[in-house]
């Protein structure tokens, strides 16, 4: 498998082909986040078989990472099998809350073949991550779970996130979290909000919650360039350098957040139902078990580009600039080199 995942970053490089795939395994949750809009997706669930299906067309694509996300990925009862299913070709990731852990099911994803795993964690208040989260003391749960995560995945060659959604919220504990990250054995990462512009909007990722949009200010700025300055010094911070320049700008609307994006050509996205959207923001142009990837057309790709509201999302922009820029790509090879180098605490 390993050779296998090496030979298809090379064909990345050299023919800007598929590489990561996000697999939304379910749209439902046990969180009700205030910017979040995916719990009230209805959409049916793929089964297994159906999953193994799937599982073998990607491996005839060029696509060496699948992200399971959500929804609240967990929250499948067969997420284990799931997992087992595309870890004999992929390298698996999976974006979670963390709230439903517990050690005997982090041991069964781990001897599946999980590799990485993203643990949302947007505040360090208890009361706060309550807020933001709409949950009831979740903090100390989610953060005695990740302690379990960082335990049983391997020590050598995994990767362990917590990841931030950035806004008014929280853009002061920014560096309090990557100090806590780090202490914890976790690379810290951020997402800049994206935030529906009407209560009754039909967003299917983003929620309604103007009391979240952060306005960029001299404060902003003023956070991320401590941001920079201390992964200059070593902290670990996945955002490159050249994202977290981006995401000062984002915030002030200075930055053209329509940037030349690669949907459906180095990444793309899987619905529960089998359904393929080019990203988070547009629309599904077919389905995996019907239509295989064909329905990613370069032509239908650039021109759905036109539609976008545009983001900063780092499963899509990092992506690319690890492909497209070279910065960048020393950069996060150094990351991914230290993962198997260094072994973690």
């Amino acid at each position: 498998m390993k050779f296998r995942i090496i030979k298809n970053y090379a064909k990345t490089m050299l023919f800007n082909d598929k590489l990561y795939c996000i697999f939304r395994v379910t749209h439902r949750c046990n969180f009700r986040c205030k910017m979040c809009n995916v719990w009230k997706q209805k959409c049916d669930e793929l089964n297994l078989e159906e999953i193994k299906e799937v599982a073998k067309i990607l491996k005839k694509s060029n696509v060496s990472i699948i992200n399971l996300g959500g929804g609240e990925p967990l929250i499948r009862k067969d997420i284990v099998d799931i997992v087992k299913i595309f870890s004999k070709d992929f390298e698996v990731r999976m974006q979670t809350n963390g709230y439903l852990a517990n050690e005997e099911l982090i041991k069964d994803l781990v001897d599946a073949g999980l590799k990485n795993v993203s643990i949302s964690l947007d505040s360090l208040d208890p009361k706060k991550f309550d807020d933001i989260c709409n949950s009831n003391g979740a903090f100390e749960k989610i953060v005695y779970n990740a302690e379990l995560f960082a335990k049983h995945l391997p020590k050598r060659g995994s990767m362990l996130f917590f990841n931030a959604c950035v806004s008014k919220e929280n853009i002061e504990e920014l560096p309090s979290l990557v100090k806590f990250a780090n202490e914890k054995g976790y690379w810290m990462g951020f997402t800049p909000i994206l935030l529906s512009e009407a209560e009754d909007s039909n967003d299917p990722y983003r929620d309604f919650a103007p009391e979240m949009k952060l306005e960029g200010d001299n404060k902003t700025t003023e956070v991320i360039k401590e941001l920079i300055e201390m992964k200059q010094e070593g902290h670990m911070i996945f955002n490159s350098y050249d994202s977290l320049v981006k995401m000062d700008l984002f915030f002030k609307e200075q930055f053209d957040s329509k940037w030349d994006c690669d949907i459906g050509k180095l990444y793309f996205q899987i619905l529960p139902n089998g359904d393929i959207t080019p990203c988070s923001e547009i629309r599904a142009v077919g389905n995996i078990l019907k239509e295989g990837l064909d329905c990613l057309k370069p032509e239908l790709m650039d021109k759905l580009k036109k539609t976008c509201k545009g983001c900063l999302h780092p499963c899509w922009y990092e992506t690319s600039q690890f492909v497209h820029n070279p910065k960048v790509f020393i950069e996060k090879g150094k990351t991914i080199l230290k993962s198997y180098l260094v072994k973690r605490k």
